[in-house]
């Protein structure tokens, strides 16, 4: 389960998602969308941040249900 609030630009103290970084596991505390034209998005992974293309998210994988 995930939880965040939504702000505009954002989600905001993000529950229930990790990011890897150099071989830790790390939790996400925030998804920030400063700049719709720079083609960027911000993980706040608390110690550092990790921004990425939003083409890389655009299209998301199809979720099946855990058996």
């Amino acid at each position: 389960m995930v939880i965040a609030n939504l702000s505009y630009g954002g989600l905001v103290g993000v529950e229930g998602l990790s990011q890897e970084e150099l071989f830790l596991w790390l939790p996400i505390r925030g998804i920030i969308l400063n700049d719709p034209s720079s083609g960027l998005i911000l993980f706040d992974i608390g110690v550092a941040n990790k921004q990425l293309s939003i083409s890389l998210i655009e299209d998301p994988p199809v979720c099946k249900p855990q058996q």
